[in-house]
């Protein structure tokens, strides 16, 4: 087992999804507040999320919150994207709630 632990599950299959750069600009339009942007970046043969932060709209359009050297920063998501070139795309992650008031995770594409 890797790093000394080990586990009795079996090994499950995931699909996941993500939007690439070049859709980001049509689907801006559904991004709304308080959506959680995931940064995918690539890796060898893999991706994996190499950044997050949370929606805000503006008149202009979608900007990112997040945290960067040295401090929390706002800035215009498909501007942040164009200076990343090791991005190639995101995943928005939504609340969505039960009717109890509760929220559980859901993964949406917009």
């Amino acid at each position: 087992a890797k790093l000394g632990v080990s586990c009795d599950v079996p090994v499950q299959e995931v699909e996941d999804h993500y939007i690439p750069c070049s859709k980001i600009a049509a689907a801006c339009e559904r991004i709304l507040d308080a959506d959680v942007i995931e940064f995918v970046r690539r890796c060898e043969n893999s991706l994996w999320i190499g950044h997050m932060g949370i929606a805000a709209r503006n008149k202009c359009g979608v900007t990112v919150i997040h945290s960067a050297m040295p401090a929390v920063r706002e800035e215009d998501l498909i501007s942040y994207l164009g200076s990343r070139p090791n991005f190639v795309g995101i995943k928005i992650l939504r609340p969505r709630f039960d009717g109890s008031g509760s929220a559980r995770p859901e993964r949406n594409q917009p």
